[in-house]
């Protein structure tokens, strides 16, 4: 019954996954800007966080005040360099780059754990400094899908950010409930889209008929906190990521359906490659495991 149920959130997360950044990706074709973008996402997003903490009785005040804070400069930042990432780029590539968060997250467990130096000699270790060289050669040489470089260096920064929002959600998902997670993460778009669109002097572009854009990327974004949170309770931090890869593969092909988009196979055997790559590096088996680590100091 547990594995069928663990089957269940696995789908889940990938059908999240993948509506949570198409949707996204379909903002940017609608022509709203970064900045509406991120108002209309937090302030949705917010709204419905709080409708369900009053209706199911959670508290929304969190817990770890310092961690949350962290979390609240960390996510807005990625948000931003994330959502302009999609005026660059298509939502597919989005996604591939974005699941190397998993190697940078690996990286950054090696070099702060105090068993950093077994650590650095896993296989795990080397194949996600790899994998980094592999995708940041081929993309900045150009030779992917002809995108502008612009957009990489936005998806690069972002994946940064995200992964070391990923040690303090792992940190947090065992004393802040799913509210106090989804809330902070809202509200952070929602100030940062907010000062972003006063400091650009912008006029506000809304469009009826999109609103169901913002509900499904709303709903999605609740989705992927409240089954992170489950997944982050039965695995390690990279291995909670597996259903956000291959997650990728339906992006892209969503784009192929939905966008219209070519198919390219030099571009799909890529994302085969990469997304095995990181495969791997999750189901890896981990070395020993101490006591202390670099997520129980966050």
């Amino acid at each position: 019954m547990k594995n069928i149920l663990k089957w269940g959130i696995f789908l889940l997360a990938i059908l999240s996954t993948s509506t949570y950044i198409y949707t996204i990706k379909e903002m940017s074709n609608r022509n709203y800007s970064t900045s509406e973008n991120m108002i209309y996402r937090g302030f949705l997003c917010l709204f419905i966080g709080i409708v369900v903490s009053k209706v199911k009785g959670y508290k929304i005040i969190p817990q770890n005040k310092k961690t949350q804070i962290i979390r609240f400069f960390s996510s807005g930042f990625a948000s931003y360099f994330y959502t302009t990432s999609f005026t660059f780029l298509n939502a597919s590539t989005i996604a591939l780059l974005g699941r190397l968060d998993i190697a940078f997250l690996l990286i950054l467990v090696a070099l702060f754990s105090n068993q950093n130096e077994n650590k650095k000699s896993s296989l795990q270790f080397w194949l996600s400094v790899w994998t980094i060289i592999i995708v940041s050669f081929v993309t900045f040489s150009g030779n992917i899908h002809n995108e502008k470089s612009l957009g990489y260096f936005y998806a690069f920064t972002s994946i940064i950010l995200i992964a070391l929002g990923y040690v303090f959600m792992k940190n947090s998902a065992g004393k802040e409930n799913i509210i106090v997670l989804s809330n902070v993460f809202s509200l952070s778009n929602l100030i940062f889209g907010l000062s972003l669109f006063f400091i650009n002097g912008e006029k506000l572009n809304f469009d009826l008929k999109d609103s169901w854009i913002f509900v499904l990327y709303a709903i999605s974004q609740f989705g992927i906190y409240l089954l992170s949170i489950q997944l982050y309770k039965w695995y390690n931090v990279e291995r909670a990521r597996l259903p956000y890869v291959v997650a990728t593969f339906v992006i892209y092909f969503l784009e192929v359906v939905l966008a219209k988009r070519e198919f390219d196979l030099t571009q799909f055997i890529f994302l085969l490659i990469i997304t095995g790559m990181l495969i791997t590096i999750i189901i890896n088996p981990k070395i020993i495991e101490t006591k202390s680590n670099f997520l129980d100091k966050t």
